[in-house]
């Protein structure tokens, strides 16, 4: 398990790093002021399911890999297992398997030899888009920690959550192995904006 925790400032200019928020979420609306609507855009598996003849309600996305397939170029594949099924590694039912890899033959994907026998293979030029208006903060990174925790740091934070409020990054702060401390004072704590500090944690 890998976890990245970033320490951002909330910038009024328009930056690399914008930072989708939940505008609704009551930890955040501190900064919520600072949101602008940005149009984003993503795989839209709904339509790729149909325009093969599949429904989104009976399959959910399992597994997605993604590989560097020349320079600068990476190519994405997505398992789908059946709805319903307890185990998606080790399915009773056919699972789907797209992939967009320029390759003579289809790459299998990386899955237990069960699942790999009950799959429906698609080699497919482009994924369909589909845009949606988010709201974002625009940011620029002060910190970041990699890994470094104690265990209890998972029974505390959720993955993939965000907070302005000091007193979290304190937290994390006393979680942090001994010898990372230090650092994550430096990067975080006294760095701290009361006004514009947002942290991420992605695990």
């Amino acid at each position: 398990m890998g976890l990245d925790i970033y320490h951002l400032h909330i910038d009024d200019d328009v930056t690399d790093f914008p930072v989708i928020i939940d505008v609704e979420q009551a930890q955040l609306q501190k900064i919520v002021q600072f949101s602008r609507k940005k149009t984003n855009q993503y795989i839209d598996f709904e339509r790729l399911l149909s325009d093969h003849g599949f429904s989104a309600q009976d399959y959910y996305q399992a597994l997605h890999q993604r590989e560097l397939s020349g320079i600068g170029k990476f190519s994405d594949s997505f398992y789908f297992c059946p709805t319903g099924e307890s185990d998606p590694m080790n399915p009773s039912q056919t699972g789907l398997y797209f992939t967009d890899k320029r390759s003579f033959f289809a790459p299998k994907p990386q899955l237990p030899p069960n699942a790999l026998k009950r799959l429906k293979t698609f080699k497919i030029k482009q994924y369909p888009m589909i845009d949606r208006l988010e709201d974002v903060v625009y940011t620029k990174q002060i910190g970041y920690q990699r890994n470094a925790v104690a265990d209890a740091f998972f029974n505390e934070f959720l993955p993939d959550g965000m907070f302005v409020e000091k007193s979290y990054a304190q937290r994390i702060f006393e979680l942090t192995i001994a010898e990372a401390q230090q650092d994550f004072r430096t990067s975080f704590l006294d760095n701290w904006d009361d006004q514009r500090s947002l942290v991420v944690v992605s695990w």
